[in-house]
This record gives C-alpha cells, sequence and structure tokens, in this order.
C-alpha cells in the first residue's frame, strides 16, 4: 500500500476530498486523466496537469527535485500578493507537489495572433511593483531555498562555474576548449569589478522570475497570475523593478 499511498494521485485524492471538490461522480475521470497524464509527463510541465473537480479544473504540478523550492516560494508569494499569483487548493512542501485554481489563459494568446504588446503593460507595472516589494523579503526567500545569485556571490560562482570542467566539456564536441576557459579564467577580475560597480549603484537586490514570458502568465476575468517560479533566484537590482509605470 506504501507505494498507492505515496503517489501524485493518492494525494490528490485526499486533497480534494479534504476541500470538499471531489465526488463520486468525477472519480473515474479524475483518475484516468491524472493518471495518462502522470504516466507521460510526471511534472507536468509549466503549465500543470489538468484535474476535474466540482469547483471547476485544477491544475497539478510536481517541482523537479532541484527546484522543489517553488511550491514553499509560490505558498509565499500568494500569501504577500494574493492578488496575482496561483490560487492554492492544496500544497505539499516536502514532496514539491502543488494543487491550483485555474488562472486563465497564457498571455501570449492575447498578444501573438495580433502583434499587439499592449496587453503586456499592466503586467509590467504589477511586475515591477512585486519585485520592488520583495526587496523586503529577501531573506525570507532565501530561507525557502531560492538560488543565491546576489552580487556578493557572484564571484564565487562564477569561480566554481569555471572549475567544474567535466560540466564546461573542455575541448570535447560542443563544449568549451582549453583556449576559451583560460579566457574566461583571465576575465575573473574584471567580472569581480562588474560585480562590485554594480553593487555600488545601490539598488536593492530581489527576487528574479528567472522564466518570465507570455506563456508564464495568466490572465482571467481581468486578474493577472504570474506561476512557474522554479527558475526564481535572488540576484542583483533588475531594472524592470526600477522603471516608472508605463503611462
Amino acid at each position: 500500500m506504501y507505494w498507492i499511498t505515496h503517489t501524485p494521485i493518492f494525494w490528490l485524492a485526499i486533497s480534494l476530498v479534504t476541500m470538499k471538490f471531489f465526488s463520486k461522480r468525477l472519480g473515474v475521470a479524475l483518475l484516468v486523466s491524472t493518471w495518462l497524464h502522470l504516466g507521460m509527463d510526471w511534472y507536468g510541465g509549466a503549465d500543470g496537469i489538468p484535474v476535474p473537480s466540482d469547483e471547476g479544473m485544477l491544475f497539478f504540478k510536481a517541482s523537479a527535485a532541484e527546484t522543489v523550492f517553488e511550491i514553499a516560494l509560490t505558498q509565499k508569494l500568494a500569501e504577500w500578493f494574493p492578488d496575482c499569483m496561483p490560487e492554492l487548493v492544496a500544497a505539499d512542501t516536502a514532496r514539491g507537489w502543488m494543487l491550483m485554481r485555474d488562472g486563465g489563459e497564457q498571455l501570449r494568446i492575447f498578444i501573438r495572433p495580433t502583434q499587439d504588446i499592449r496587453p503586456w503593460k499592466p503586467v509590467i507595472t504589477r511586475y515591477a511593483e512585486i519585485q520592488i516589494e520583495l526587496a523586503k523579503h529577501v531573506d525570507e526567500v532565501l530561507a525557502l531555498g531560492a538560488p543565491d545569485h546576489r552580487l556578493a556571490a557572484l564571484p564565487a560562482l562564477y569561480s566554481q562555474l569555471l572549475a567544474d570542467e567535466a560540466s564546461l566539456m573542455i575541448d570535447q564536441e560542443k563544449g568549451l576548449t582549453s583556449a576559451e576557459l583560460r579566457q574566461l579564467q583571465n576575465l575573473t577580475p574584471r567580472f569581480e569589478q562588474i560585480c562590485t560597480d554594480l553593487a555600488a549603484l545601490g539598488i536593492p537586490e530581489s527576487i528574479n522570475h528567472g522564466d518570465f514570458h507570455d506563456g508564464n502568465v495568466l490572465l482571467k476575468n481581468g486578474r493577472i497570475t504570474f506561476f512557474d517560479w522554479g527558475d526564481a533566484t535572488v540576484t542583483e537590482g533588475n531594472t524592470i523593478g526600477h522603471l516608472p509605470p508605463p503611462r
């Protein structure tokens, strides 16, 4: 029974029953549709796996092990910014699972067919406001497990990257050449100076979504939802968060 009770399907069923979103007539649809999706893609991608319920379509997402912090981060973001973050029905931060309400259509649907970028205007404005506000919560975000890519940490990360010659595939097909590696190593002092110069500007460090595009923004009845925070980092001041609102 262990393997059954520790599967996403069992967790989904328990979550729906607990929230009183589940009915017998939806049981078969839930099990079949979810099992088929999980069989093809455990993680469900950025959009999540559709899960039918008495409260409408919900979406399940399982984060990869290296981005499991996404669940706790999304929970906290929804607490801080309930107007524009995923509406969570249930979450398991240890296993990296969450169940969300339908956030609507992707922003790209409103932009790409007509090449009209005006729908971006309120999105950029709200995202900038969030980044400015989150500068006050850097320690809390880091405590949730988000990677630390602040300016003070970048020089060491740069050195660690160049020391990982196996990942850089030195002198291998599709890898760096030895000459390119030496060139990057020689640029270390310059990189460190750039980080120092940027820090001197005094722009507050904040959270960076890491995958901010028109597929990771949802629109529904005028509501904006920013989702898919698995690539988020705490990093140097983001220009977008310090631009004046568009007029």
